[in-house]
C-alpha cells in the first residue's frame, strides 16, 4: 500500500509539531523575559553612568553596559532564531 500513511505514524507527527510549538513558544517567552530584565538593567547602568561617580566604580560600570548590550544582542540574536524556527513549522 505506496502512498498511505500509517494512522499511528500521522498521530505521532502531529504530537512532535505540537511540543516543538509549545517548546519555542515557552522559549520566546522566556527570552522575552530576559529581555526585558536585561534592559532594564541596562537602562539602570546606564543612568548610574551619567551620575558623577569615581573613576574605579565609573568603569565597572562601563564594563557592565558594555557587557550587558552584549547580552541583549545575543537575547535578540536567539528571539530572531526562535521565530525563524517557529515559522519552519508546519
Amino acid at each position: 500500500m505506496e502512498g498511505t500513511v500509517d494512522p499511528m505514524t500521522s498521530v505521532l507527527t502531529r504530537l512532535i509539531q505540537w511540543f516543538r510549538r509549545i517548546s519555542l513558544a515557552r522559549a520566546l517567552r522566556s527570552t522575552a523575559l530576559d529581555m526585558a530584565v536585561t534592559r532594564e538593567h541596562l537602562s539602570m547602568a546606564e543612568a548610574d553612568l551619567e551620575v558623577g561617580l569615581p573613576p574605579e566604580i565609573h568603569w565597572d560600570i562601563q564594563r557592565d553596559v558594555v557587557e550587558l548590550r552584549a547580552r541583549l544582542a545575543a537575547l535578540v540574536a536567539r528571539a530572531d532564531y526562535i521565530r525563524s524556527c517557529q515559522a519552519s513549522l508546519p
